[in-house]
């Protein structure tokens, strides 16, 4: 009778045992899930780079403009927001083919990323923000266009000394420029 009862209970041990470790590997399994679904669901930004540029007004679109940047670098960096901080190499033809082609929830053509346009332009560097949509290259010539609006900054420093000089034309021509594009979750970066 002893016998039965241990091995009875050594069935039971191991039944219990093998339905914790069960249960543990599946917990486990399921945070490795969630995590490399949280890694893939990274935001990239992005930096592209020319040696000049032009800003002209689109004819009948008062609100709009068009950005030619010419002398185009054809590869640019991606980078993650935080916690990931990686980073990689992106040619600018993959990031306007993809910009156009991925349908995510949060692309990039129905919801255009914002971008802080860094030029220089007679003895002046400035900062533009603006809203990006509808990116043509050329990869012969090294040329990038964009259609552009304006965002508005607000000067909100009432301190005379912290306020910040915001140009009131637009420079029609510049150089050095230096373009950092607002993130996307999608494919365009990773």
């Amino acid at each position: 009778m002893q016998s039965i009862i241990s091995k009875k209970l050594k069935c039971l041990l191991l039944v219990f045992l093998t339905a914790f470790l069960l249960l543990n590997s599946s917990s486990c399994f399921s945070a490795q899930m969630i995590g490399a679904a949280k890694q893939k669901r990274q935001g990239w930004l992005f930096v592209q780079s020319a040696t000049s540029g032009s800003l002209k007004k689109i004819k009948g679109d008062p609100k709009h403009y068009r950005l030619i940047l010419k002398g185009v670098s054809p590869s640019m960096i991606a980078f993650t927001d935080r916690p990931a901080r990686k980073g990689r190499i992106r040619t600018v033809n993959t990031f306007v083919n993809n910009w156009k082609s991925y349908k995510g929830k949060d692309n990039y053509r129905e919801n255009p990323p914002n971008a802080s346009l860094v030029l220089s332009s007679n003895g002046f560097e400035d900062v533009i923000v603006v809203c990006l949509k509808n990116p043509k290259y050329n990869r012969r010539n090294q040329t990038l266009s964009y259609k552009v609006k304006f965002i508005e900054l607000v000067n909100n420093h009432k301190q005379r000394n912290l306020r910040v000089a915001v140009r009131r034309g637009m420079p029609k021509r510049f150089h050095r420029i230096v373009l950092f594009i607002d993130d996307s979750w999608s494919s365009l970066g990773g």
